[in-house]
């Protein structure tokens, strides 16, 4: 959330805001980072997964869903998300942290009295679905790149740098060799 939230138009968090969200749930906060996830798993369908062959196996959730998807009916949906196909096929271990149970107390107003754990396995499950997307690859991907130009751009500093100090080095030695020879011949004369 705080890496890639704002290019989905999420509101960027940090560790200490994202456990105060789902420790007291506010309206104003818990509701949209929701209503939020689930529209930016509806609007990157097409880019859903990175690897093509994986995108055409599972189901995708009806268009509905997104259309539907508002401010008062987020936990429904959120919650459908979840407990359908398209999301368990993706997700094999979601059982294991308890995503399921999780969903299945989203109805209505239930979701305001959920345990801080429940959320946060919910929270995380759409996130992690976000994260496999063409989209969010391909900026780690680029982030990536970047950041490999700029390590190739700093070796190349320093080893211009060294090559620039050992050519110094070189010529300050030549001087002596020289200033030594110069001597020398002095001394012979």
């Amino acid at each position: 959330l705080s890496t890639f939230g704002s290019h989905y138009g999420l509101q960027t968090m940090n560790v200490k805001e994202l456990y105060d969200a789902v420790s007291t749930p506010l309206e104003s906060t818990l509701p949209a980072l929701y209503e939020g996830l689930a529209r930016a798993i509806f609007t990157n369908l097409e880019a859903r997964y990175y690897d093509v062959d994986i995108r055409n196996i599972y189901p995708q959730p009806p268009p509905r869903w997104n259309i539907c998807l508002n401010s008062s009916t987020w936990p429904q949906i959120v919650k459908r998300l979840i407990l359908s196909s398209f999301y368990t096929e993706v997700h094999h271990s979601c059982e294991e942290t308890n995503v399921l149970e999780a969903a299945k107390m989203l109805d209505d107003d239930q979701w305001k009295s959920m345990p801080a754990a429940s959320h946060l396995g919910l929270l995380m499950g759409l996130v992690d679905d976000i994260m496999e997307t063409a989209f969010v690859r391909q900026m780690i991907d680029d982030n990536i790149e970047r950041g490999m130009e700029v390590i190739k751009e700093k070796r190349e500093e320093l080893a211009e740098e060294r090559r620039a100090k050992k050519e110094e080095e070189e010529e300050a030695k030549a001087a002596r060799k020289e200033e030594r020879e110069r001597k020398a011949a002095e001394k012979a004369e």
